[in-house]
């Protein structure tokens, strides 16, 4: 039988199957619908929900792939019973079944719910203590988020900058994902930060092996007193020696650089203050040596403004514009 919307009424019980089964209450008069992709979309749900994922068109994506590749088997699989029925309706009975658990399966993914923040910091440097007993030290306009803990290992994922002391635990893994790689520790302090368009990591103590997203096995391991950066293009630089203090001050308020450039300096103040500064490209490529104090933006920005030879002033919402002293 066909409603006035021209969908049978089996094609409307395999849609509201779909649809309670993604949100977890299969219902009792729907229970026996057997569907094959019906099926593969469940595996799919139950294989994600467990890792809830931050970039939710990314799940869109993951989820549209997974479709097609079972669609595709599907329609192997089926083939010689398709050309036995050789019927037109029984095909479009199919695509309109195939339609409806597509839709159900994208308003899934777009509905889930996202990661949630364990911590945050606003305009202050804040701690957390995790269920482990390792501390993280967060730095302003920073977020960390929990992804998975147990026994065996602790999953994280960090939006900003941050120092994390890990107590020592061979049983267990810690991670820390980012926007472009990740970082696996067993027990060490590092300081990782996630801004200026790359993933950067200091190893203090322990060990460390920092890897991309893209391909886990480009990947490096740093020993103590070693940084490592994994940039935009997903290419990981070589480990090599640095200063601590270059990496950690912004936990004493303040940042000390050496031979940076203005534009790097620029991106870090913008982190930490979340503002937005504007400046000509020869002003950028100033190169520049010393330390600033992070007490207030007002003094850090009229500090380096007196050192490039000008000042910033505010020409908008939480944006600054560098010009020249007359």
């Amino acid at each position: 039988m066909k409603r006035p919307d021209n969908i049978s009424d089996k094609d409307r019980k395999l849609a509201e199957e779909l649809r309670n089964r993604l949100e977890g209450n299969p219902s009792s008069d729907t229970g026996n619908v057997n569907d094959p992709l019906l099926q593969s979309l469940i595996e799919f749900k139950e294989s994600e929900v467990a890792e809830p994922s931050v970039d939710l068109s990314s799940s869109k994506e993951k989820s549209w792939n997974y479709i097609k590749q079972n669609i595709n088997q599907s329609s192997t699989r089926k083939k010689t019973a398709f050309y036995r029925l050789g019927s037109i309706n029984h095909l479009g009975k199919i695509a309109a079944a195939i339609t409806i658990s597509v839709l159900l399966s994208i308003y899934y993914f777009q509905t889930q719910t996202p990661l949630q923040p364990i911590a945050a910091a606003d305009v202050t440097i804040q701690s957390v203590t995790l269920t482990d007993g390792s501390n993280v030290t967060l730095r302003p306009h920073s977020t960390l988020f929990k992804k998975k803990s147990g026994d065996r290992s602790h999953t994280y994922y960090l939006d900003g900058e941050a120092y994390f002391d890990v107590v020592k635990n061979e049983n267990r893994t810690f991670t820390v994902h980012t926007e472009s790689g990740t970082v696996e520790v067993l027990g060490t302090e590092f300081n990782l930060r996630t801004w200026d368009n790359a993933t950067d990591v200091y190893l203090k103590t322990g060990s460390l092996r920092l890897s991309s997203t893209d391909d886990d096995e480009a990947a490096v391991l740093l020993s103590p007193g070693e940084f490592s950066s994994l940039r935009k293009d997903q290419t990981i630089s070589t480990p090599g020696s640095a200063d601590e203090k270059l990496f950690t001050s912004w936990r004493n308020n303040e940042i000390i650089f050496t031979n940076r450039t203005a534009e790097s300096i620029f991106s870090e103040l913008e982190h930490h203050y979340s503002i937005t500064i504007v400046a000509p490209e020869n002003i950028n490529d100033e190169i520049l040596g010393g330390s600033l104090s992070l007490e207030n933006s007002t003094q850090t920005l009229e500090n380096l403004g007196t050192v490039l030879g000008g000042r910033f002033i505010s020409s908008g919402t939480n944006t600054y514009k560098f010009v020249f002293s007359e």
